[in-house]
């Protein structure tokens, strides 16, 4: 694997206590937190350079080792599909082009993928049919930001269009950018000696800027550059040097400011270490097999199991989008997906101290759920049983890069009912497909899990480690008396783990019996009834067509229940049933308060306000957040979007999820939390005349 991809690969297992990893290994680049390697890993990409060591522009071309990755299933050669993700000679071919155009010297790639080919012509294509296949870029050269599209069949630069004031994500030759800058500043180190450290004392993490902070930061793409001490006990992130941090220009270098609050925080931290006296017994490994060579199917990016079949692809953004997902009942195989995927990350931490309030961190925006995938291992990441596949991604340098066993699918019985009366019934049995990403100190799983009745699910695991904010109180009454507890929790002396949310948008183009679609809300109203034996008042079902994007946002509330639904136009289903899927909420309905939608912070992920969105199709809006990152001046992606408020009759709907956690930490959160899991899910009502699993 070439060191130029985004996300280099460090053997964690061998370095845990000094990168603060708390597990298996991990490729750890440095994202919404970038992990600042010591200095025995100097020189690596992501990592800055030693102390007195000369800056890191263009890290050398390297391999790093994957520790026991289990060998991947090859990703195919050629594209077998309209919507399969570019394979390696495509991204060579697009470079070629960048080269022969004089366009490529001096770029760095942001955004390398599949242009959205038309979407009529994709679901007019026939196996065997030429396929019309562009790239899509977005290059960052200069300071300034360009949008490439390149024809990959006649090698021709087809547009380069310049982007005024668009900013883009972090690219890896930029991680040493900040950590450079900020040990050259004057005021930085000043601020270092404030608390009795010298430079060389302290590592040095590099934060997305979040939200324009004053008129000097506007148009800017920044970084946030935060010490921790290289010595102490427990990991990094238990080691902060709190109140200090440097802002700086990514393009230019320039250090804008230096935060140094006054009165330092002067009570060194404390790590909380486990007990192993009163930490439980391991449980004895449970394991299960599938019989035979099992059920499912793979033919390069295309799977099949059970009825089910779809084709994948990875994103150097989204991680692994789905495309043509469909289900065969046994009357002829229907498009549930035309596209489904991860569109955005939001983690917007919760505490209005200076050094905190900037971090509102849009993971996928500034680093990228694909760009941070990680290579799995057996009986850590997925069953030994599954199947391990790997992933091509472009790197930012528009190279290809195979991430070896990025992907994993495997068979799961979940012991539970999947019909049942009088003993006539059968055991419930899963495919899932599961990737994740690591995201500085969050590690996100992905699973797309696919039933035998014709629903899917999206789940995400969020696990890893908690960050933490240096403070002078020592235990729980000392925080409570300084008002710590308002933002956090006391997790060890000197240490408070800060709250925050973390939201995930997911993007779900669905075709119900074509594209020709409606949005149904069915309410459930309590209605009055009299002479009725025994009762008085029973709930019926309210159901209306939403007409338009404005009225279609929605947030659960239990105490005024109601299903929706985007169903076919056309009644033609059972008994003359409009066929449709139900969008399953979950225990995931967690959104933002109404009254921080103005925030600078929060305006970034705007559409963290409502959990169900559903707009048109349009090929360019992709990202819940918009292609670039927004700096909070104004509503961006989807909260701006649906103010055009147009139709949803007989249209082609693309409904947006909103999967969140407010994650008030406990003590229990300390090394490394329980995963915490989110899910959503896509279930068939009157689509099929019968139970499609009874035989």
């Amino acid at each position: 694997m070439s060191a130029r991809f985004p996300l280099s690969i460090l053997v964690c297992g061998a370095v845990l206590t000094a990168l603060g990893c708390s597990g298996g290994s991990r490729e750890m680049r440095p994202p919404g937190v970038a992990l600042d390697p010591p200095t025995t890993l100097a020189g690596l990409p992501g990592s800055e350079p030693a102390p007195g060591s000369a800056p890191v522009v263009e890290p050398p071309v390297v391999d790093t080792p994957v520790v026991d990755t289990p060998p991947g299933t090859a990703t195919p050669t050629q594209a077998a599909h309209p919507l399969d993700g570019l394979t390696a000679g495509e991204i060579e071919t697009f470079r070629e082009v960048l080269v022969a155009a004089g366009r490529y010297d001096g770029s760095d790639f942001a955004y390398l993928a599949l242009a959205d080919p038309p979407k009529d012509e994709v679901l007019s294509w026939e196996p065997g049919a030429p396929l019309a296949r562009h790239a899509f870029a977005v290059v960052r050269r200069d300071g300034r930001t360009f949008e490439a599209v390149v024809d990959l069949a006649t090698r021709e630069l087809v547009s380069w269009t310049e982007m005024p004031g668009a900013l883009t994500g972090f690219v890896s030759s930029e991680f040493g950018t900040g950590p450079s800058a900020a040990r050259a500043d004057a005021r930085f180190v000043a601020a270092l000696a404030r608390r009795g450290l010298a430079v060389d004392d302290v590592s040095l993490s590099t934060f997305a800027g979040g939200a324009a902070n004053g008129p000097d930061e506007l148009g800017r793409r920044l970084a946030r550059v935060v010490p921790f001490r290289r010595e102490g006990d427990g990991p990094r992130l238990s080691r902060p040097v709190e109140g200090v941090v440097a802002t700086v220009d990514l393009d230019t270098g320039e250090v804008l400011s230096v935060l140094d609050a006054d009165p330092p925080v002067t009570r060194r931290p404390v790590a909380p270490v486990p007990d192993a006296a009163r930490q439980r017994p391991p449980l004895d490994p449970v394991t299960f097999t599938a019989s035979g060579a099992g059920n499912l199917v793979l033919d390069g990016s295309g799977l099949s199991w059970s009825g089910w079949s779809l084709r994948w692809r990875a994103n150097v953004r989204t991680g692994i989008e789905l495309a043509d997902v469909r289900f065969d009942a046994g009357t002829g195989a229907r498009r549930v997906l035309y596209e489904g995927y991860l569109a955005d990350l939001f983690v917007p931490y919760q505490d209005p101290d200076p050094a905190w309030s900037f971090r509102t961190l849009l993971d996928s925006a500034d680093f990228g759920m694909g760009a941070t995938m990680s290579s799995l291992q057996p009986d850590v990441d997925c069953p030994a049983t599954a199947t391990f596949l790997d992933v091509v991604l472009p790197d930012d340098r528009a190279e290809a890069s195979t991430r070896p066993a990025a992907l994993c699918v495997f068979e799961r019985p979940t012991g539970n009912p999947a019909y049942l009366h009088a003993g006539d019934g059968e055991l419930e049995t899963e495919l899932v497909m599961r990737w994740v990403a690591v995201v500085g100190n969050y590690d996100y799983v992905v699973d797309n899990v696919f039933v035998p009745d014709g629903s899917m699910r999206f789940h995400v695991f969020a696990a890893g480690i908690v960050l933490q904010k240096g403070t002078d109180s020592a235990d729980a009454a000392a925080a409570d008396d300084a008002g710590d507890h308002d933002h956090g929790v006391i997790v060890g002396e000197g240490l408070l783990a800060v709250n925050h949310d973390h939201y995930m948008s997911f993007r779900l183009d669905l075709d119900i019996d074509g594209t020709a679609n409606r949005l149904v809300r069915q309410d459930l109203v309590a209605e009055p009834v009299a002479d009725t034996p025994g009762r008085t008042m029973i709930w019926k079902l309210v159901e209306q067509t939403v007409p338009a994007e404005l009225a279609a946002t929605y947030t659960p509330d239990p105490k005024q229940p109601a299903r929706m639904l985007v169903q076919s136009s056309a009644a033609d289903g059972p008994l003359g049933h409009h066929p449709g899927y139900e969008v399953e909420f979950g225990d995931s309905a967690a959104v933002a308060r109404p009254e921080q939608l103005t925030d600078p912070g929060m305006r970034r992920g705007g559409w963290a306000g409502e959990t169900l969105w559903v707009t048109p199709n349009s090929p360019v809006e992709r990202f819940a957040s918009g292609l670039y990152v927004p700096d909070g001046t104004a509503e961006a992606g989807l909260a701006r979007w649906v103010q055009q408020d147009r139709t949803l009759v007989d249209a082609d709907l693309v409904v947006w999820f909103t999967m969140g956690f407010h994650h008030i930490v406990r003590t229990e959160d300390l090394p490394n939390m329980p995963a915490h899991e989110g899910s959503l899910g896509l279930k068939p009502v009157n689509v099929y005349a019968t139970n499609p699993l009874v035989p």
